[in-house]
């Protein structure tokens, strides 16, 4: 900020002004200080549930995600820790889904086929006109990108 009075940088008294160049980058941050719209765990850690539960193997999903199994057992460790209740029963080298674990993924994967769809349209349309499959069509949620485009997601 110039000085009012003609002089060089000027701070107003009792306000610090950040540098604009020094910026706080961690996650920890940046979480606190902008609520999250949707109270879900981490996209990344739901894409490694999803692949989880499908596979009913952690070594199979970090396989298709290009992971270890070890941060994939990381992940869904944090899913479950913010739960607070166990999405899968690890047996030996297998894995199988809890009650809760069935609930999770059976909503997620619908919503994740549906998301698909939608991606995989806008890539055949390339015109711009966006068409939803007749399963996103059926009912309105009133978000912003939903009115944005007129149309129910």
């Amino acid at each position: 900020m110039i000085d009012p009075n003609g002089g060089g940088p000027y701070e107003p008294e009792g306000e610090r002004i950040p540098c604009c160049s020094v910026r706080d980058t961690r996650s920890d941050r940046i979480s606190s200080m902008v609520p999250q719209y949707y109270d879900l765990p981490s996209l990344t850690a739901l894409t490694a549930f999803e692949a989880s539960a499908r596979h009913l193997s952690f070594k199979l999903a970090a396989s298709e995600l290009g992971v270890t199994s070890g941060e994939i057992s990381r992940q869904i460790k944090a899913i479950e820790d913010d739960l607070g209740v166990p999405l899968f029963v690890r047996r030996g080298t297998g894995v199988m889904l809890t009650s809760t674990g069935k609930d999770i993924y059976s909503v997620l994967a619908s919503s994740l086929s549906k998301a698909s769809d939608v991606v995989r349209t806008i890539k055949r349309d390339r015109s711009g006109n966006v068409t939803m499959p007749p399963a996103m069509r059926s009912r309105r949620c009133g978000c912003r990108a939903c009115r944005a485009i007129g149309t129910a997601c």
